[in-house]
């Protein structure tokens, strides 16, 4: 129970004070409009402002408040006799929370709660009463926002426009209520997708992007951020809300075909038995092309198989590339269990990569040709032009500085952080004009010169590691099969 207020004793008042980030500026809310109506409140009442607990840019639905902490156990230690706010929902917007803090903290604790805009004071039981009735009404306005709130996103999904609001996703700019594709972000999420495709696992796309480069909300702290983001129909222009998939109005970062990979690989990791994956990792290739042949028709990768041929009382081992999803196992390794991709027989096709390696020793013109196709696309440009902006964001740094508008502590901090991220980039620019090329055109020459030994006398090792420096992949489509050499 609340004791009776002594008049002639000193009254120790807690103001408390908050205001959310859309309420900063609007009358009669912000912090310094609050923080004197309650100052002058208490004057005339007599009363000594014992502290003000202030939360700025806190919402009112639940008690996760660092000032509210605070004053709470000041309560609990004794030291104020009345807490005042200027109206009720800035205590809390929730029914559980606001009657929890009046009846089972302050009243709890022998302190009165007044409310100064509703005119409630907890020391008469008609503002107890009231208090709880205007709870269930802050309450109940509280859902109706919520509600409008859900109905306007719902009908923004709709149109094709994000929600807006929360953390911007990873590759996108929020202006004007619309998305507008970051390029700097953008190129880490077409960067992500094919690592991923390439076979990179989350932690390993994550130490690579953290170590490289920066987002407007940090680094790459974590493997779920990743994660997320190859799931994100957003980036194919769709936006989802609810379940639903709608047409966005926002532009595409990556292509259907290059998601859909991704899905499916995601759906692929999910279903693989772990014993098995480990098994397979562990086993040693038997033969020469094992894991780095794909199907050009279903994206699986093809595996080498023995059947048995029999001819009247003859019987031989054959061997045979075959694509997973023809042969229709292991589930987990099936893209499409309607592909019809051809089987090759492996002496034949060991026997053809290995003739295009001897062409390329015999022929200097086929290799010539190979390596004077144009140049892909590169990311260099946008990370000059991420440079180009941290050079701009540090000057701007220094000039406010200058002007005696920001402490040396924070310009220090600020200063080296954006100068951490431009020596990553200008690291990331000379790795990648290095690795335009894995082998330059001498380094290829170097491996060919002892090439038609290793394939005329060489062991199964010895060979395998001639192919696959020379070869990233294999792709079958049927009758034609493409070379990915490692120097194009």
């Amino acid at each position: 129970m609340i004791k009776p207020i002594d008049v002639a004793a000193e009254i120790k008042a807690a103001l408390y004070i908050r205001v959310s980030s859309q309420e900063q500026a609007e009358e009669g809310y912000s912090i310094g409009a609050q923080t004197e109506r309650l100052t002058a409140y208490c004057k005339a009442k007599g009363w000594t402002v014992y502290r003000t607990y202030t939360d700025g840019g806190f919402t009112g639905s639940n008690t996760d408040r660092p000032a509210l902490e605070k004053l709470i156990s000041d309560v609990k230690n004794k030291l104020v006799d009345i807490v005042l706010v200027y109206k009720l929902d800035r205590l809390s917007r929730s029914q559980k929370d606001t009657l929890y803090l009046i009846e089972d903290v302050f009243l709890q604790y022998g302190v009165g709660f007044v409310s100064m805009n509703e005119n409630f004071d907890t020391s008469t039981p008609f503002g107890r009463a009231m208090i709880g009735i205007l709870s269930v009404f802050a309450q109940l306005e509280r859902e109706q926002i919520m509600e409008r709130m859900s109905m306007g996103r719902s009908e923004r999904a709709k149109a094709g426009l994000y929600h807006g609001g929360g953390e911007i996703p990873i590759g996108y700019d929020y202006t004007d209520g619309a998305l507008v594709v970051n390029e700097y972000e953008a190129m880490q999420i077409r960067e992500m997708y094919s690592m991923f495709l390439d076979g990179c696992s989350y932690h390993e796309i994550r130490k690579y992007l953290s170590e490289r480069y920066t987002t407007k909300s940090g680094s790459w702290t974590s493997t779920s951020s990743v994660s997320r983001s190859l799931k994100q129909v957003l980036y194919i222009g769709k936006i989802e809300h609810k379940g639903a998939i709608h047409e966005g109005q926002h532009e595409p970062i990556i292509s259907p075909e290059v998601f859909a990979a991704a899905q499916a690989q995601i759906n692929e990791i999910r279903s693989r038995p772990l014993s098995r994956s480990l098994q397979a990792s562990r086993k040693k290739p038997q033969y020469l092309l094992t894991g780095m042949l794909y199907c050009g028709q279903c994206g699986a990768r093809y595996f080498s198989h023995q059947s048995t041929y029999v001819y009247k009382d003859k019987r031989e081992p054959r061997h045979w590339y075959k694509c997973y999803s023809r042969h229709g196992s292991p589930y987990y390794m099936v893209k499409d269990p309607g592909c019809k991709n051809k089987n090759y027989r492996l002496e034949t096709l060991d026997q053809m990569i290995l003739d295009e390696i001897k062409k390329l020793k015999y022929d200097a013109s086929y290799l010539t040709r190979l390596t004077t196709k144009p140049e892909p696309d590169n990311k260099i440009p946008i990370l000059q032009n991420r440079i180009a902006e941290i050079e701009k964001q540090i000057s701007r740094i220094m000039d406010l500085y200058q002007l005696g508008n920001s402490a040396f502590d924070q310009v220090k901090d600020r200063i080296q952080t954006l100068a951490d991220e431009k020596d990553k980039l200008i690291q990331e620019i000379e790795g990648d004009e290095k690795q335009k090329r894995p082998l330059s055109v001498d380094e290829t020459v170097s491996l060919l010169d002892g090439a038609l030994e290793v394939i005329a006398n060489g062991a199964l090792d010895e060979k395998r590691v001639l192919v696959t420096s020379l070869i990233n992949k294999i792709v079958i489509d049927g009758e034609d099969i493409t070379i990915h050499w490692a120097f194009v």
